[in-house]
């Protein structure tokens, strides 16, 4: 049975699938990101195994930190090329709507408790009287007939 190498452009890690699984999408062992199996055709070739540096007393001493891993499965291993360096958290905000409801309902409390806290409603502005109609002197009526 022959076995296909498939490499994850998210974790640089490399695993085998059976070549039956050829063109499918399988999920990487190691972050689980959908990856395509190549064709048998299109010449993907194992990784060849990294060769150590030259001893030299400068140069400090590195360990590979995961070479070959097996998560139990018969058909399946997995080997960590390289570890990809991150410069820091990566932050997004994937919809800020929440965030601005939340805000506004904070605002609302506040100005709830500062309206309760003074103890007085909010008095309106002043009533104006009402109009007065004018009086001429000697006039009663102010129908035509």
């Amino acid at each position: 049975m022959t076995r296909i190498h498939v490499e994850c452009p998210e974790c640089n890690g490399v695993f085998n699938v059976k070549a039956i699984r050829a063109g499918h999408r399988v999920a990487c062992k190691l972050c689980g990101r959908v990856v395509r199996v190549p064709l048998e055709d299109e010449g993907v070739e194992p990784p060849q195994e990294a060769k150590p540096p030259p001893n030299n007393s400068n140069a400090p001493e590195t360990r590979p930190v995961l070479t070959r891993m097996s998560f139990g499965d018969s058909e399946d291993t997995v080997s960590v090329r390289t570890r990809r360096s991150r410069s820091g958290p990566q932050i997004t905000v994937s919809n800020p709507r929440p965030l601005l409801l939340l805000g506004g309902a904070v605002l609302l409390l506040i100005v709830i408790y500062v309206l309760m806290r003074t103890g007085q409603p909010p008095t309106p502005g002043p009533i104006p009287p009402p109009p007065v109609a004018p009086t001429t002197p000697g006039v009663t009526s102010t129908s035509p007939f």
